[in-house]
């Protein structure tokens, strides 16, 4: 499953159309869009769901947690967080997807998993609190993504979490000069982008799903230690995210266990499984992104970007 957050509802209505989908819930502020007979699509070879959040930080992760919720049904959930944001001499119309989400406030900082999709190149951005018309350094400004990424990480594993930003406002076009108009075409001018990178998403979480650790293998591991409550979501995050870069082969998982059987707690095993996941992860070429927990490493390199996913179509009612 993928599911769409976006801030407001100019940025919503290009990829409602492009998708075909229908509002079919309303929660205070949030619109909820999904198929069109009231249920949320949470079925199919790629189904494909909508929140319009309400703008801010606050909002969006409000937006995530309550899609969370809503949208059940789905092992590996993919989020796409689209918006306008602003930069002080990005071409207005130009897209990004985001190589780091720094928060204007806290400076904590999130790094995407790298994903290659044509005509979008990546970019630094930072979330503050209102538009910005100054740009006083080269990030892009948005006023969402650190909420977005926060909540995200918490209903997802990193690879399946990620941003697109358009460049609606410059020093030549200030903020001042957009209107919901302006917005939607905007968004409508990058639609081919963003269903692209809605593809590569989708593929990425079906391959999480389908190589999700086996139940059996959880089971042993929760039956044989003992964890706290959040440190079985961590053992399963782990796990998933260990199934996700690929078979470790006979000297990985079932030598771990093996190895951590004279341990009587759990957080050891907890800890050794981190670490062998962050091992293979750096084999893979993808230890430079984030940690398991919530992405938030302080590299700055980018590994080799995904190969491009299989092409997937909709059609515009």
């Amino acid at each position: 499953m993928l599911i769409f957050v976006v801030a407001l509802p100019a940025e919503a209505r290009p990829i409602v159309d492009r998708f075909a989908m229908k509002q079919v819930a309303r929660e205070g502020a949030l619109r909820v869009y999904g198929v069109a007979d009231g249920e949320p699509d949470i079925s199919g070879p790629d189904p494909i769901n909508l929140v319009v959040s309400g703008v801010g930080r606050a909002a969006a992760a409000r937006a995530v947690d309550f899609a969370d919720g809503y949208f059940k049904g789905s092992a590996a959930p993919a989020w796409l967080n689209v918006g306008v944001c602003g930069h002080r001499d990005r071409e207005v119309g130009s897209a990004w997807l985001t190589s780091s989400i720094e928060d204007g406030d806290s400076g904590r900082r999130w790094y995407p998993h790298p994903i290659k999709v044509e005509g979008l190149a990546r970019h630094e951005l930072r979330t503050v609190d209102r538009p910005e018309s100054d740009y006083p350094d080269g990030s892009l400004y948005d006023m969402e993504a650190s909420g977005f990424c926060e909540a995200a990480l918490c209903a997802s594993s990193v690879e399946l979490v990620q941003c697109v930003k358009i460049v609606s406002d410059n020093l030549v076009e200030p903020a001042e000069s957009v209107n919901a108009k302006k917005v939607t075409r905007l968004i409508e001018g990058r639609i081919e982008e963003i269903t692209a990178a809605a593809a590569q998403l989708i593929d990425m979480a079906a391959e999480a799903g389908r190589s999700r650790a086996k139940p059996e293998l959880l089971d042993r591991i929760l039956g044989h230690w003992h964890f706290t409550q959040t440190e079985r979501h961590q053992v399963e995050r782990a796990l998933r995210r260990l199934a996700a870069l690929g078979d470790p082969g006979p000297n990985g998982i079932g030598n771990l266990l093996d190895r951590a059987a004279k341990h009587e707690r759990g957080s050891k095993l907890l800890a050794d499984l981190r670490d062998h996941v962050e091992s293979l992860a750096l084999e893979s070429g993808l230890g430079d992104s984030a940690p398991d927990s919530e992405f938030d490493s302080q590299s700055e390199s980018e590994p080799d970007p995904s190969p491009q996913p299989t092409e997937i179509n909709r059609t515009s009612p």
